[in-house]
């Protein structure tokens, strides 16, 4: 598959990869650190989230929030409705995958939203607030 992307070009079977992550932590270090050549200064190192993070959604499902590949740090914000009346916390549980479904990504985290307006189920609680 790698020989089809390339058009076919030969490909090099020789590199160590221990030697090649060593080589761009290398890198990255000379950039960071603002020493080394002018290739290595002109270099745009970008960091991105390798799998898409998001959260459960109902039914199991995960909603997408960070999606894969996203330079990062990066801020997002996405509306969620409330499951009951007068609710006012909201359980988070934060997976990390490419699946439809929580369960078949990685379960990283999960926390609590305190502090959330009363109101009917359903209802966006951040109606009104700038």
């Amino acid at each position: 598959m790698l020989g089809e992307f390339f058009d076919w070009k030969p490909l090099c079977k020789s590199i160590n990869a221990d030697e090649a992550v060593a080589y761009g932590a290398a890198v990255l270090a000379a950039n960071l650190s603002g020493n080394g050549n002018k290739a290595v200064k002109d270099l745009i190192l970008l960091d991105v989230t390798p799998l898409s993070l998001g959260i459960s959604a109902d039914g199991g499902y995960m909603s997408v929030i960070i999606p894969r590949n996203t330079p990062i740090p990066i801020m997002k914000e996405k509306n969620y409705h409330t499951l009951y009346d007068n609710q006012v916390s909201i359980s988070v549980r934060v997976y990390q995958g490419e699946c439809g479904e929580t369960k078949d990504n990685i379960f990283l985290d999960e926390f609590t939203l305190y502090g959330v307006p009363p109101g009917p189920k359903g209802k966006e609680k951040n109606e009104g607030l700038l």
